[in-house]
């Protein structure tokens, strides 16, 4: 990745703006660069976090899946833009961290080959099969075990984590008035970093450090 023309100390001030939630031109503001520049660099580490995400390791044990739906942009040939709608599957370890996916509906057959790839053989998935019959059948064909949850929340089951990652998401991405298709897989791997790795410093180190590897 090519590195930013920014100095470094204001490389530092974005990034802590970032983690703190700015907008690009509340950043750009404070850190006394052009709004473009502010975005642009926004990009750059939400690239960077992406990176970082699909690097995890695979998941064992209780696993919990589900799965969000979300409203977004898209450009025309007019320069209009017109509303489309992307699924987005989640997959919570119990205790652990979260993993996403976005796929389409007519893409649920790569959706499990992910899966297979991404929870160990041994593993247990708790799904809405009502739902998601199809997704269900077919990871019970991969030999998966599936065990059918529609009440996620109640004294057994964890789903909580994930219902409050989707409020997280969507609260998130409403500051943004709007994220396009083209860069939401970038928004929703900054959301599971953040989800992930809930303690600011935390988040601060791990961004400054590959900020040093990658951009400064």
């Amino acid at each position: 990745m090519r590195k930013s023309r920014l100095a470094k100390h204001q490389q530092y001030k974005l990034v802590e703006l970032f983690v703190a939630g700015a907008t690009a031109r509340t950043a750009a503001a404070i850190a006394d660069v052009n709004k473009t520049t502010a975005s642009y660099y926004f990009q750059r580490l939400r690239q960077l976090i992406h990176a970082e995400c699909e690097q995890g390791g695979v998941f064992e044990g209780a696993i919990e899946l589900d799965q969000a739906v979300f409203s977004l942009k898209t450009a025309v040939r007019s320069k209009a833009t017109v509303e489309v709608k992307m699924p987005v599957w989640c997959v919570l370890q119990r205790s652990g961290k979260l993993y996403t996916l976005l796929l389409q509906e007519a893409e649920e057959g790569q959706l499990v080959q992910a899966l297979a790839l991404k929870i160990r053989p041994n593993s247990v998935i708790y799904l809405n099969v009502d739902a998601h019959e199809d997704v269900a059948l077919s990871l019970i064909q991969q030999g998966l075990e599936v065990v059918h949850s529609h009440l996620f929340a109640d004294g057994e089951h964890h789903l909580n984590s994930i219902e409050n990652f989707w409020i997280q998401t969507r609260r998130h991405l409403r500051k943004f008035n709007g994220v396009s298709e083209a860069y939401f897989h970038l928004f929703i791997k900054e959301c599971e970093w953040r989800f992930n790795e809930r303690d600011p410093k935390v988040q601060l180190a791990m961004l400054k450090a590959l900020v040093q590897q990658h951009l400064a």
